[in-house]
């Protein structure tokens, strides 16, 4: 009897820790690089620039659920950290 009522209570222990996982905050971290002509090579340390971000996702049952995501990077290219291009002196930041 008793291993029964214990057994009761791990699985309903069980299912309500399931369902208390609705909310999920999410944070990164990370590099953004431009691509294009302004830039001799496709990635480098360079001309890249921090980025980062957080969210939340709330989860409204097991298969739809709401996320909102804030991100924050600098992106940039600049004629004078290419070599070929260089006397063309373009550059851009966004």
């Amino acid at each position: 009897m008793k291993k029964i009522f214990l057994s009761i209570i791990v699985v309903a222990l069980t299912f309500s820790a399931t369902q208390a996982q609705k909310l999920n905050v999410t944070v990164f971290g990370g590099f953004s690089n431009y691509q294009g002509d302004l830039q001799d090579k496709r990635f480098t340390l360079n001309q890249s620039h921090p980025a980062f971000g957080a969210g939340i996702l709330y989860d409204i049952t097991d298969k739809f659920g709401v996320r909102a995501n804030v991100s924050f990077g600098k992106v940039s290219g600049d004629d004078k950290q290419n070599v070929k291009n260089a006397v063309r002196n373009l550059s851009f930041s966004s």
